[in-house]
């Protein structure tokens, strides 16, 4: 188990959940199960990388996600994203 921090960059731009230098590592991007946690100001849309407040699902200031999302054959990591306000931080508990 770990913990995920991530900031978004760039308000209303899809953000894949994995940093760039851990893509490029090819490290880290496989789960079995993670809990993401809004811990921003602001509303966050989670989804794929066509995420957006019509097309994702909606993430409350300070909400968790009731239960967790599972890894399904070859599900990676690297293949979430997050779209909200620049700054605001999402914390993914993961388990490998």
């Amino acid at each position: 188990m770990y913990m995920l921090k991530v900031i978004i960059a760039s308000t209303n731009v899809p953000q894949c959940i994995v940093p760039s230098s851990a893509l490029n590592a090819g490290s880290r991007i496989g789960f079995q199960n993670f809990f993401p946690q809004n811990n921003g100001s602001n509303d966050m849309w989670f989804g794929d990388a066509s995420v957006a407040p019509s097309n994702g699902l909606k993430f409350t200031a300070g909400a968790s996600f009731g239960a967790p999302v599972f890894s399904y054959g070859n599900t990676r990591l690297n293949q979430f994203y997050l779209y909200g306000t620049a700054g605001d931080v999402c914390n993914i508990m993961v388990f490998e």
